[in-house]
């Protein structure tokens, strides 16, 4: 009899498979925001994972990466971006252009990475952040709710 074979290893299989997705879906725009290789790497983990142990593993990976690995500019940029394709088309103008507004400081932004952290983010995104979570609530978009929930906003103060 294999793995597979056994109910009651099936459900607890399907328990953490759903568990850990779940867990995914509220940090992999945080993730994300340290550095795009390691939201590839999860992915790829997810790709390949068929086991109990696995999925524990993804857990462990992202726990580490969230405590570990600082923020990076490249990776909370391009973590932004993901984030508004949400709520883009359900914007009004007025809301568009703040968002424009609130995106053209990060040219500006001075290259400080080595001080960085892994606990907060960068005070320069927190406007960002922090706009994109109040729209997430005001147009009910409940997939980015979730990632503010776990991801971001309990990162922003020191």
């Amino acid at each position: 009899m294999n793995k597979h074979d056994n109910p009651s290893q099936r459900h607890k299989l399907s328990d953490i498979r759903r568990s850990t997705e779940q867990l995914w879906a509220g940090v992999k725009y945080d993730i994300m925001a340290r550095g795009y290789r390691y939201y590839k790497e999860i992915t790829t983990q997810f790709g390949q994972a068929e086991s109990l142990a696995d999925y524990e593993q993804i857990r462990v990976a992202l726990s580490d990466i969230q405590h570990r690995i600082p923020y990076s500019q490249a990776g909370l940029r391009t973590s932004m971006q993901h984030m508004w394709g949400y709520v883009s088309k359900k914007v009004s103008q007025e809301e568009r252009a703040h968002y424009e507004a609130l995106t053209q400081g990060w040219q500006h932004i001075p290259y400080r990475e080595a001080h960085y952290s892994a606990s907060y983010l960068p005070e320069a995104f927190l406007p960002v952040v922090q706009w994109l979570a109040l729209i997430a609530d005001q147009y009910k978009v409940s997939y980015l709710q979730n990632t503010f929930k776990y991801g971001f906003l309990g990162r922003t103060s020191r």
